[in-house]
């Protein structure tokens, strides 16, 4: 895009406070990977083009070589144009010209420029994404509208034993209880028929050693976005928070020493007998053995 842009052309991005080129025209490939503490720039070069605004400079200032532009004549200067993004200052664009900036050259800069700002923008969330859904100890994964995967992330296999290039292309049914499938396929239905529907549910996925294990999953239709084209499906292992439950349910009902039923248990039995003989017009018994 540079070439023939005056003497030469360069794009380096500001990251972790070091100004590093990443791009060069044919006439500063040497300058390709060279860096320089962003501290280093005199503060009001700095000031400047935090601000939002270009600027001219000498090519022959002493934080330039850090760049490796002494090479270049003395008397060139540089026109810098700033990229920025949502985070601020993300780099800059530089053109080091034989003589004066000219009218010419603005507007495919700054267009340069904002574009490159953007882009890097872009790529920076697009890594804090990644690293947090690659960090995170719940599962995500993007299947189409009829139910295959594409795309599985690293916690598949700490959680339920599948390294995730094995459930590539596989169907979402296939690691689903029997006796859950009717309920997921029905939601599922519903779900693919409305562009941004969501749906939540609690279902049991089997683990690679046979076992099943307890989530509660929640799935989102983005077909219609570009960047998805599925169902975007998160799901949470509550296996223990399950089994809690239902142990707690249990002594409630039971008796903590012998295990048997207690009187709440049985209170509860009798009224629901109660009214089911009072819905038929029939009698119940209650047999006492001691």
């Amino acid at each position: 895009v540079t070439e023939g842009w005056g003497t030469g052309a360069l794009l380096a991005t500001l990251s972790n406070g070091r100004l590093v080129v990443m791009g060069t025209s044919t006439a500063f490939a040497s300058s390709l990977g060279r860096e320089v503490p962003w501290s280093e720039v005199p503060s009001d070069i700095r000031t400047t083009l935090e601000s939002g605004q270009a600027i001219t400079v000498p090519v022959s200032s002493p934080w330039m070589d850090g760049l490796g532009l002494l090479s270049v004549d003395a008397e060139t200067e540089m026109t810098v144009e700033p990229m920025r993004g949502a985070r601020g200052l993300v780099g800059v664009v530089g053109v080091a010209l034989a003589g004066p900036p000219t009218d010419e050259l603005e507007p495919p800069m700054r267009a340069l420029a904002t574009n490159g700002g953007l882009a890097l923008d872009s790529e920076d969330q697009a890594s804090r994404f990644q690293a947090l859904v690659e960090g995170s100890a719940d599962l995500v994964g993007i299947a189409s509208l009829d139910g295959v995967l594409s795309y599985v992330s690293p916690a598949t296999e700490t959680v339920l034993g599948y390294p995730p290039e094995t459930l590539m292309g596989r169907y979402l049914r296939d690691l689903v209880h029997p006796d859950d499938l009717r309920a997921v396929e029905s939601r599922l239905a519903t779900l693919v028929a409305e562009h941004g529907g969501a749906a939540h549910l609690e279902l049991r996925v089997r683990h690679a050693n046979g076992s099943w294990r307890q989530f509660s999953v929640s799935m989102r239709n983005l077909a219609h976005v570009p960047s998805v084209q599925g169902l975007v499906v998160n799901a949470h292992d509550v296996t223990d928070r399950h089994e809690l439950e239902g142990r707690l349910a249990h002594q409630a009902l039971h008796d903590e020493l012998t295990g048997l039923p207690n009187r709440a248990l049985l209170r509860s039995t009798l009224e629901n007998a109660l009214e089911r003989a009072a819905r038929s017009a029939t009698r119940i018994a209650v047999l006492h053995v001691d």
